[in-house]
């Protein structure tokens, strides 16, 4: 299907069940837009830039580029600022094989690029009081194979000395594809 702008737009319905045997159950429901400059995705009505073109090692782009959702947002506990900040992006091991293991077996790919946040941002790398990491690994010819999101808080702003062996709030989750229609 077409969106209003008349660029060809991918509904992906996501999947999940916790054996081979179980029956597949919908989980999310999202769309992936791709262009010639960049592909963006669609996902709780945010729409946020996946990936840009070409892509090369090192090469970086602000993921909330159309939208203005802030980080601050992400975060529960945060104060009252909502302004827009920049979430930049970037290219790392363009072409190189990721091997994931999960549930006792090892999935491999022998070409991939893997996107990460930019670890030097101050809101988004590791501080004195945030730490958050957005990783995303994708196959030639599959698709995102791997997804890692950790948001950590070490302690209340202003409340106590942080001290990142002490997690205060946050949260971690991995994605790992095991089985695909291809």
């Amino acid at each position: 299907m077409a969106d209003a702008t008349g660029r060809l737009v991918y509904q992906v319905i996501r999947s999940r069940r916790m054996t081979t045997a179980d029956a597949w159950k919908v989980d999310s429901v999202l769309t992936i837009s791709a262009s010639q400059r960049n592909v963006l995705e669609l996902r709780n009505n945010t729409r946020r830039v996946e990936l840009v073109f070409p892509i090369t090692e090192g090469k970086q782009w602000d993921s909330n580029a159309f939208n203005t959702l802030s980080l601050e947002d992400l975060d529960p506990d945060a104060l009252a600022n909502r302004n827009y900040e920049v979430l930049n992006r970037s290219y790392i091991n363009v072409g190189q094989s990721f091997s994931i293991a999960s549930n006792g077996k090892t999935y491999s790919y022998p070409n991939t690029v893997t996107t990460l946040n930019d670890l030097s941002n101050a809101r988004t790398g590791v501080n004195a009081y945030y730490y958050t990491v957005l990783r995303n690994v994708y196959a030639q010819g599959v698709g995102p194979i791997y997804r890692a999101r950790r948001r950590y808080i070490y302690c209340q702003t202003g409340n106590c000395t942080p001290n990142p062996a002490y997690i205060y709030l946050g949260q971690s989750r991995s994605e790992v594809l095991v089985d695909s229609s291809k």
